[in-house]
């Protein structure tokens, strides 16, 4: 066979290492095996596969998949035997299947049901309780193996401020920082404020001036005009209320 139609078979193949799978690429049309054509004539990819390793097949034998992956082309997993031992092979590997299908419990008795039941990528169903038990018992090896030392204690924080003179927070922080902290907020949200009007008059548009505003002792600014105004109103109701009582 000339190196050519060699080099265009393996160029359809998916290689690995030698203990893998080599998964023919094109899609197989007889039942999932893989096709080759070669000279005008039709193969299986498996059997010349075999042919390109091992040699022509012998008269009365098939090739049987040793890894029962019917679109594997690795040499190492085919063999030439008689059409009798691989059905027997078959069979054998469908009735293993189908025992394994048919269990309802795993080694250790736990159920293949509800909550405990698990489905892997590969279809293949797992016990919860026995996988946490796995994973626990993996955990305490490692512990065992790298204990857990004790960190020390800081005693200065990042900035350089001791926690013996400016204390610890709640969770374990430092204070003074903390205080900055705070400090920096309230300095950005005094910022963010929009800036205030300067106040030259009063409610009733009278200008604050040093003759029109008078500050009482507790710091009020008050104005001139509006007092006497106020009191002026005040005094001309009860003259008022006076004259009636007098009539």
């Amino acid at each position: 066979m000339d190196n050519a139609t060699a080099a265009r078979f393996w160029g359809k193949v998916q290689i690995g290492s030698p203990t893998d799978c080599w998964l023919w690429k094109p899609l197989g049309s007889v039942h999932g095996y893989g096709q080759f054509s070669s000279k005008g004539k039709t193969h299986l990819a498996h059997r010349f596969s075999y042919l390109l390793a091992k040699g022509p097949i012998e008269p009365g034998l098939t090739i049987d998949h040793l890894c029962r992956v019917r679109n594997c082309v690795n040499p190492t997993h085919l063999e030439a035997v008689t059409r009798a031992e691989n059905l027997r092979r078959a069979q054998s590997w469908e009735n293993g299947a189908a025992f394994q299908r048919e269990k309802t419990h795993c080694s250790h008795g736990h159920p293949y049901a509800g909550e405990n039941l698990r489905i892997c990528k590969d279809g293949k169903r797992a016990c919860r309780a026995c996988n946490r038990r796995y994973s626990n018992e993996s955990k305490a090896r490692k512990r065992a193996l790298n204990p857990l030392q004790p960190r020390p204690r800081k005693e200065v924080c990042k900035n350089g401020h001791a926690y013996a003179t400016v204390g610890r927070t709640t969770n374990g922080g430092c204070k003074e920082c903390a205080r900055e902290a705070l400090r920096r907020s309230r300095a950005r949200a005094k910022a963010a404020q929009p800036q205030k009007v300067p106040d030259t008059h009063c409610r009733h548009g009278h200008e604050w001036n040093d003759e029109n505003t008078y500050v009482s002792p507790g710091g009020l600014k008050a104005c001139r005009v509006c007092h006497r105004d106020k009191s002026r109103e005040w005094y001309r109701e009860r003259a008022a209320e006076r004259r009636a009582q007098a009539a």
